[in-house]
């Protein structure tokens, strides 16, 4: 699976290969449909970014959620901020603490700097 999504990022990216984003998509999916947490955070931010395929939010936080849901750091901190901003999603300060909690525990420093802040708050 991270061979695939590492193909796919080269043929985006024209690294080693000749650049086609059309087939760097299609391998970057398909690590994605295998369960690559990785892979599907990358499909979420090509979706959420709409560069390779139309934007689609919808699709974006799915395959982010999917991701998270494995206990990605990155997605879960992601998905932490989003919710908590309600910028691109409807603003969920639940689901916000969760995911930032979740990515602490996954020992990401920026996510528990975030818990900590508001467990210090007045």
């Amino acid at each position: 699976m991270t061979a695939l999504l590492n193909l796919g990022l080269m043929y985006c990216e024209g690294k080693g290969v000749q650049k086609d984003t059309k087939k760097g998509f299609g391998f970057i999916q398909k690590a994605a449909l295998l369960n690559d947490p990785t892979a599907q955070f990358n499909l979420g931010v090509i979706y959420g970014k709409g560069e390779l395929v139309s934007k689609d939010q919808e699709k974006s936080i799915e395959w982010i959620t999917k991701s998270a849901d494995q206990r990605f750091v990155r997605a879960q901190l992601y998905l932490g901020l989003i919710y908590g901003q309600g910028k691109i999603v409807k603003q969920n300060p639940e689901k916000a603490e969760r995911y930032i909690k979740a990515a602490c525990q996954n020992h990401s420093q920026e996510a528990c700097d975030i818990v900590n802040s508001i467990d210090s708050e007045p």
